[in-house]
């Protein structure tokens, strides 16, 4: 009888702590739906950890946008991206920060839109700076050295919102 208990107690902590798991990367999907502009103030507010599932999903769904206009394929833009060390946090703060580098600021406000969901902005940046590259560096090599780049200690965000 103490092994059915103790079965059923297990059972239990395995099921909250696996739901726990999903309901986190769920809400940071539906996140990707929202707006730059609210997506980078709630980015700024949350924990560490819920910043990085938050950039995690949208990295992720950026990848599959730059797929499915055929930019670069979702494998190769996975094995850029899940190098070791490649920090989630670091690479997006990276990529906005070339675009208000390279990209024209009256393009950026074009695309911030409340209308724009920040997936389809961030998908937009990586596609803005791959064509304009910055120093020298263009294309999809340039998104292999902003995740080369982004394995360091996490950089403290400083993003105006755009």
């Amino acid at each position: 009888m103490e092994i059915i208990l103790l079965i059923a107690i297990i059972l239990i902590v395995l099921y909250l702590i696996i739901s726990r798991y999903f309901r986190r990367h769920n809400r940071a999907t539906e996140r990707t739906l929202r707006p730059i502009r609210e997506w980078i103030i709630l980015a700024q507010s949350v924990t560490p950890s819920e910043k990085d599932v938050m950039c995690y999903s949208l990295i992720l769904q950026a990848g599959l946008m730059l797929d499915k206009l055929n930019v670069i394929e979702h494998s190769e833009f996975r094995k850029i991206v899940t190098i070791q060390g490649f920090n989630n946090t670091n690479f997006v703060y990276m990529v906005f920060n070339s675009a208000l580098t390279v990209l024209p600021d009256s393009w950026l406000q074009e695309m911030a839109t409340p209308d724009n969901q920040v997936r389809v902005f961030f998908a937009q940046c990586l596609i803005g700076i791959m064509e304009k590259g910055v120093s020298g560096h263009t294309g999809v090599e340039l998104i292999k050295i902003i995740a080369e780049e982004s394995r360091r200690d996490v950089l403290e965000w400083e993003i105006p919102v755009f």
